[in-house]
């Protein structure tokens, strides 16, 4: 009986095992293609921080093939590896390239959300760093002609010195007369 009831119990056990079907739920489109999104970005993210860490050198080969790539295909994301990845000094990409390779990203609707808002902010914050960069040539520019200006002011003051000294000798040799 014993036997009997370990048997009935393996055979339910297998037979309730070796009924079910596997029930696959495909994703819907719309989480496909937001997953599908994910991974872009995260691979855009890494590849960005990878570019980001290379010495100067490999740098610039990188940055190279990046520039003759977007100029070649108008690939999207090359112009955002341009924009982010190059961050040490703007030798690369200078401000101005950035703001029109962003402009164009934004106006091309190919990224995501969240890359999206991430440009319009990077474009205000590039903006404003020009707007900066062009004020501080200006300063600077002030200050040199100031500093010239000073400098002229200083050789007026000896001058007019120089000829208070000789007026005043002329009275002494005038007086003494």
């Amino acid at each position: 009986m014993q036997f009997l009831f370990k048997l009935l119990l393996i055979l339910l056990v297998l037979s309730n095992y070796g009924c079910q079907t596997y029930i696959w739920h495909p994703l819907s489109q719309e989480a496909a293609r937001i997953s599908l999104q994910q991974k872009r970005t995260q691979n855009l993210l890494l590849r960005g921080h990878l570019l980001n860490n290379l010495d100067l050198q490999q740098q610039k080969i990188e940055c190279e093939k990046l520039n003759n790539l977007y100029k070649n295909e108008k690939n999207w994301q090359a112009a955002w590896l341009l924009v982010y990845s190059f961050n040490r000094d703007f030798h690369c990409v200078n401000i101005q390239k950035k703001i029109g390779l962003l402009q164009v990203m934004n106006s091309a609707d190919s990224s995501s959300f969240e890359l999206q808002w991430l440009n319009d902010n990077h474009l205000n914050l590039l903006t404003e760093l020009r707007t900066l960069r062009i004020l501080q040539k200006k300063n600077n520019a002030l200050r040199t002609r100031l500093k010239d200006t000073q400098k002229q002011l200083k050789q007026e003051n000896s001058k007019i010195e120089a000829l208070k000294e000789i007026e005043t000798s002329i009275n002494k040799k005038l007086d003494n007369e």
